[in-house]
C-alpha cells in the first residue's frame, strides 16, 4: 500500500507541475497580427510598388481622376520607351529602385527588373520585384523584411496599351513587433481588371486580407 500511495503521489505531483507549466513561456498577448494590422501591411506593400513604378515611369506620376485605381494606373503607365531607367534594344530591360515612406516612420524599398519584348508597342514583359520594409511603422506595429517579399507578374501590351486582366503574386516574409512580435509569411494576389478596378486577396501572417488597390 505504501508503494502504491507513493506512486499515486508522484502522479499527482507530475499532473500539478504540468498544469503550472502549461503557461510557461507564454503571455497574455496574442503573437498574431490583428485583422486590421494585416490589412495595413498589405496596403503599405502595395503602395510601395505603386510609388516605385511612378518613380520609374514619369507619365504615371501625373494627377489622375479620383475614380482611377492608383496601382492599376501605375501598371498601365509602364512605358519603357519613355523611361531613363530602361534600356531598349532587341529586348527591354528596366531597373526599378524606389522607396516609400511609412505613415509613422521607416520605409519600404522596392527593387527589381522589368524585362521582355515589345514590337511597335505590342508584346509581353515580366516584372520581378523585391519589397523590403525597414523599420516601417504603421498601425502600432513596426515591420521589417524577413528577409523580403517578392512580387511577380506578366504584363501584355497591345499598341502601347496594357491588356487586362493583370495578376501579380506575392510571397515571402516579414518580422514584426513590439507587441505582438514574431515573424510570418506573406501570400496575397493583386488582380487588376481595368484602370478603375484593382483588388488584393490572400493572407498576411495567417490573416485573410482583401480590398481595393
Amino acid at each position: 500500500m505504501f508503494r502504491i500511495g507513493r506512486y499515486l503521489s508522484s502522479y499527482v505531483l507530475i499532473a500539478v507541475l504540468a498544469l503550472v507549466c502549461a503557461g510557461c513561456g507564454s503571455s497574455n498577448t496574442s503573437s498574431n497580427l490583428s485583422q486590421a494590422q494585416a490589412q495595413a501591411v498589405s496596403q503599405q506593400l502595395v503602395q510601395a510598388v505603386e510609388q516605385a513604378l511612378n518613380g520609374a515611369f514619369t507619365s504615371t506620376a501625373e494627377a489622375k481622376p479620383s475614380a482611377h485605381s492608383p496601382l492599376a494606373q501605375a501598371f498601365a503607365g509602364i512605358r519603357p520607351q519613355d523611361s531613363p531607367s530602361c534600356t531598349i534594344g532587341p529586348t527591354i530591360d528596366c531597373t526599378i529602385n524606389g522607396s516609400a515612406s511609412c505613415p509613422q516612420g521607416g520605409t519600404v524599398s522596392v527593387t527589381g527588373t522589368i524585362d521582355g519584348t515589345l514590337n511597335n508597342g505590342s508584346g509581353s514583359i515580366d516584372t520581378t520585384f523585391t519589397i523590403t520594409p525597414t523599420k516601417c511603422a504603421l498601425d502600432s506595429l513596426v515591420i521589417n523584411g524577413d528577409p523580403s517579399v517578392a512580387l511577380a507578374s506578366d504584363l501584355a501590351f497591345t499598341n502601347d496599351a496594357l491588356d487586362f486582366p493583370v495578376t501579380a503574386t506575392t510571397s515571402g516574409g516579414i518580422s514584426y513587433g513590439p507587441n505582438p512580435s514574431g515573424s510570418c509569411t506573406i501570400n496575397f494576389s493583386i488582380t487588376v481588371n481595368s484602370t478603375t478596378s484593382c483588388s488584393v486577396t490572400g493572407s498576411v501572417c495567417g490573416q485573410s486580407v482583401n480590398g481595393s488597390c
